[in-house]
């Protein structure tokens, strides 16, 4: 209790070096007799935080500093077996540990995964398939009547192509049954005929992986020229594998071509929104689920964005909604959670690459919700970090003027668990590949 009264009077950054030098100092002591006791001050910690800050506006701070040293316990649980072997002395034997801790969960410091470092196809060239026969792309050609080029009038979705596990030359068609439910929506959606069933698909996205390597699938549904009976086509193009960078920085904008830039929240009227589906006015089922081909305003924003110093742009909607990037959704590290952006409420086209997200942090029992994020609440966020289907997780240094933390330690926990849970998912599907 003495001890409480004095780190409440002390700054924040001060009450957490303290604590450490305490865990640090009990750790020590009891290593010659059992590691319960050390554990014990582990646990302990982040209640302490809790308690010395309560009176602290620097609320991130604190609750960050408290996950990192739960991160520790989670680490190092107290051992069952009465058989164990007693841990090392000394104060060096519990830095080795504290490394141990950072380097299993990512808490001190993320560091990129494999598969965020750049890598590259063993091929020598990319192929092309329309209508699932391959071209060379010199030789693949599309009319220049077709509807797509000339109005955008068509579909299309980006699959991943990870390196397998054991064959690095491979490439995996990572989440594909969420991208081509997607894209198969948003073809009926635009009552637009799709040349090939769901199965015919999935065997080209795999075809496509096993001759073109890594990288990512770009599948494109043309809607041809019906005036002059020119039929649609469906087209899959390859990527190359994208370098990605350690962090964005954003801009914030206004989107006003957005379907959820004007009004309130799409939220039942209970909840203080406007209570109307999307088919009140607009004869469409799930009008959020389609993926146009219409992206030159997202394009512009990311211009705008560039020209303005930063990386992209960050679409905001009318009354200061959070709603996504040009090409990708958002999320927060927000009162002690993981708090996303919610697709429904907003009126915005469902993010596969959020899926995975949501799905590794609830599989390592983090806080995880969908809401309506407030621009003004989200600048009071311990991080924020960006999620697509090419760029996977990555943090945000910036948006506008506020800086955040990329080391975030809950960021950094929600990194590794989602490259964790992708190796997991990849050597199953390479199995079955």
């Amino acid at each position: 209790q003495p001890l409480l009264v004095q780190l409440r009077r002390m700054p924040t950054s001060s009450k957490v070096g303290t604590l450490i030098s305490i865990v640090m100092r009990t750790w020590t002591e009891t290593a010659g007799r059992s590691n319960h006791c050390a554990v014990a001050a582990l646990a302990a910690a982040p209640s302490a935080v809790r308690s010395c800050t309560a009176s602290s506006s620097s609320s991130s701070s604190s609750s960050s500093s408290s996950y990192m040293l739960a991160a520790s316990v989670r680490a190092f649980p107290p051992s069952s077996s009465s058989s164990r072997a007693p841990p090392p002395r000394g104060l060096g034997s519990f830095a080795a540990r504290s490394v141990a801790t950072a380097t299993a969960f990512g808490s001190l410091r993320a560091r990129p995964h494999s598969l965020q470092r750049p890598y590259g196809s063993t091929r020598a060239a990319s192929t092309v398939r329309i209508d699932g026969a391959p071209h060379a792309p010199s030789e693949a050609s599309l009319s220049l009547q077709d509807l797509t080029f000339i109005r955008g009038d068509g579909a299309f979705d980006v699959v991943p192509l990870l390196p397998a596990p054991s064959q690095p030359s491979l490439g995996l068609p990572y989440g594909m049954d969420l991208h081509l439910d997607r894209f198969i929506a948003t073809a009926r959606h635009l009552r637009l005929p799709l040349a090939a069933s769901r199965q015919q698909l999935e065997a080209w996205c795999r075809e496509m992986g096993r001759e073109n390597g890594p990288g990512a699938l770009r599948i494109v549904a043309t809607r041809g020229q019906p005036a002059q009976k020119l039929p649609g086509k469906l087209i899959m193009l390859h990527e190359a594998p994208m370098a990605l960078p350690e962090s964005v920085n954003l801009k914030s904008m206004d989107a006003p071509w957005h379907f959820g830039y004007a009004g309130k929240a799409n939220l039942p009227s209970e909840e203080g929104g406007s209570g109307k589906s999307y088919n009140d006015k607009v004869d469409v089922d799930h009008w959020n689920t389609i993926k146009w081909m219409s992206y030159a305003p997202n394009c512009l924003m990311t211009r705008i964005a560039q020209e303005h110093g930063k990386d992209d742009a960050l679409l905001v909607s009318q009354d200061g909604r959070i709603l996504d990037g040009p090409n990708f959704a958002i999320g927060f590290v927000l009162n002690g959670g993981l708090r996303f952006v919610d697709p429904i409420a907003n009126r915005l086209l469902p993010s596969c690459t959020q899926a995975k997200v949501m799905r590794a942090a609830r599989s390592v029992g983090f806080p995880v919700s969908e809401e309506v994020i407030p621009f003004e609440q989200a600048l009071k966020s311990g991080a924020a970090f960006i999620m697509g289907a090419r760029r996977h997780v990555l943090p945000v240094s910036s948006i506008d003027d506020k800086q955040f933390s990329t080391q975030n330690a809950m960021l950094c926990d929600l990194q590794s668990a989602y490259w964790r849970m992708v190796e997991e998912d990849l050597q199953a599907l390479e199995q079955s590949f």
